[in-house]
């Protein structure tokens, strides 16, 4: 059996437990098969050993809300130009800039012509490289809803996703896990900010409509993330009984209670309005992009520091894919968390345990101990002293994901040089 050793580095678990110097990390094909002191845990003589002094491992990074086919261009409305096979061919590259800056799990939000489950497919194949994947084939979206851009009355779009009644929500619904979806998104729960004509603060779907949806998905199993900015809309969401609300920008002291109250996680996707402001129009970015950017970021801070001081559980997502919010940039997420009132180690946890337990994944992910699937990054220096650590991929040494190194910059020797 391929044995694999971490030598003296700092543990951060992803409990949220404090971080444990000078451990050593013992891999045995694809899990971990101890965790202990340095020198005070045996492996045998053939093993590989990876020395880590000065550095710190965490459990492999989740992003639980990102768009995989998409590249982060400045105006997604230009997508309808590509073949959905040059989609996919692209999406290879950012799958492996995901795995390779430490982010060795992802929940899709939405793709098209189902483009994330195959990806998944290619990838436990092991086709390509990449990391794990949640799909969920296309998002539920109304007519004139977010996500359904309006063309011209001579051109036919082909919009698989499309719902505007509960039976409707329950075919898009049935027909995504028929394709072998992992979750189903609701779209067209409020406006947004991509979507011109729509209003980021206005509720779309009714409460009836995402229930049907998320009827169909518990009844077998799986859970429902729904994109939510206006206050209204994240009621209704919770209401219908949804699992996530991704974005949350308008909540109030009642939608927390709401979502404490009902175990409603919220990903609050921080980085995709600050990557739009950032760039702006003069980016490319769309005027009514920018415009409603800036009036969310308003809100969206001081919601999500109203969530974390009301207890609601909150998992790192991205929206990667979004206007200059590329594949591999996704840790810079973790800062803009700490500016919102995180503490570093709450940020990690939101990264590691607790978007494990969102995507159902607690039992083999998101804390590093004995037992469990060896999914790890190994970052130079402690991110707990400087969570901006976290915005450069050259800060991430080595990746393991399924007991497989990935990537490493570590020096590495066998055993039995040591013995």
């Amino acid at each position: 059996m391929a044995y694999v050793v971490l030598d003296n580095v700092t543990l951060i678990d992803g409990s949220g437990d404090a971080p444990q110097p000078e451990m050593m990390i013992v891999i045995r094909d694809r899990r971990i098969e101890a965790i202990g002191p340095q020198g005070h845990v045996p492996f045998p003589r053939d093993a590989l050993v990876y020395d880590g002094s000065g550095k710190s491992v965490l459990p492999g990074l989740i992003d639980a809300h990102l768009h995989s086919a998409y590249t982060g261009g400045p105006d997604l409305s230009n997508y309808i130009k590509d073949l959905p096979s040059f989609f996919a061919i692209r999406a290879t590259i950012h799958v492996r800039n995901l795995l390779h800056a430490g982010v060795t799990t992802i929940r899709d939000g939405g793709s098209i012509a189902y483009v994330d489950i195959a990806l998944r497919q290619s990838i436990e194949a092991g086709l390509i490289e990449g990391p794990r994947i949640r799909a969920c084939g296309y998002g539920l979206k109304m007519t004139g809803g977010h996500g359904d851009p309006a063309y011209s009355p001579i051109v036919t779009v082909e919009q698989p996703g499309l719902a505007d009644s509960p039976d409707q929500a329950r075919k898009v619904a049935r027909t995504n896990l028929k394709m072998g979806a992992d979750h189903i998104k609701i779209i067209s729960a409020s406006g947004g900010v991509m979507t011109a004509g729509s209003d980021p603060g206005v509720a779309q779907f009714t409460v009836e409509e995402m229930a049907a949806a998320v009827d169909v998905a518990h009844k077998q199993g799986k859970r429902v993330m729904a994109h939510c900015h206006g206050t209204q809309a994240i009621k209704n969401a919770i209401l219908a009984g949804v699992d996530s609300v991704e974005h949350g920008s308008y909540l109030d002291e009642e939608a927390v209670e709401m979502m404490v109250k009902h175990g409603t996680f919220l990903v609050p996707t921080l980085l995709a309005v600050h990557r739009i402001i950032e760039h702006g129009e003069s980016g490319g970015i769309p005027e009514h992009a920018v415009r409603k950017a800036k009036i969310v970021q308003e809100h969206q801070m001081a919601s999500f520091r109203l969530a974390l001081d009301a207890g609601v559980k909150i998992a790192m997502g991205t929206d990667a894919g979004t206007p200059y919010n590329f594949h591999g940039g996704n840790l810079n997420e973790l800062p803009l968390m700490v500016e919102g009132g995180m503490t570093p180690m709450q940020a990690i946890v939101a990264t590691t345990r607790m978007g494990a337990e969102l995507l159902d994944l607690s039992d083999e992910l998101g804390t590093l101990k004995a037992g469990k699937l060896a999914d790890l990054v190994v970052m130079d220096g402690s991110p707990l002293e400087n969570i901006n650590l976290f915005k450069e991929t050259k800060h991430v040494l080595h990746v393991m994901k399924d007991g497989v190194v990935v990537r490493s910059d570590l020096p590495a020797i066998q055993a039995e040089v040591i013995h």
